[in-house]
């Protein structure tokens, strides 16, 4: 089954903050988990909806589970050769981010950590 949906957010930007957001950093992950967890809610109906509708089209009234969400599955850092276990940084701004500061390691852990493990010495 393919559920074909496009969520797309861009926060509000001010020409004066430098990193482009008006939300403080502390704020900034869990406004993003909270959107996250938004947007799995509306995914799950689909998918339940879908398998309803599969059931019925069927004849059955039995509708299979949906299956386990993947943010259970603890996620695999890859570093240079891209072997599992090690780790690299998801995003190719990462180096420039903790260069122009140095704290942002510190300040925004979760995202970073996820994002930049190579650049913030996760390795």
């Amino acid at each position: 089954m393919i559920i074909v949906f496009l969520y797309f957010q861009e926060p509000i930007t001010k020409y004066y903050n430098w990193d482009g957001f008006i939300l403080d950093e502390r704020q900034l992950i869990p406004t993003a988990t909270e959107t996250w967890a938004g947007i799995r809610v509306v995914a799950d109906a689909v998918i339940e909806r879908a398998h309803r509708k599969i059931a019925r089209i069927n004849g059955t009234n039995r509708i299979s589970k949906i299956p386990a969400r993947r943010d259970t599955v603890k996620q695999q850092y890859r570093f240079g050769n891209g072997s599992t276990g090690s780790c690299y940084d998801l995003r190719h701004a990462c180096k420039r981010w903790v260069q122009e500061k140095e704290s942002i390691c510190q300040t925004v852990p979760i995202f970073m950590r996820e994002q930049c493990a190579y650049s913030c010495g996760h390795c």
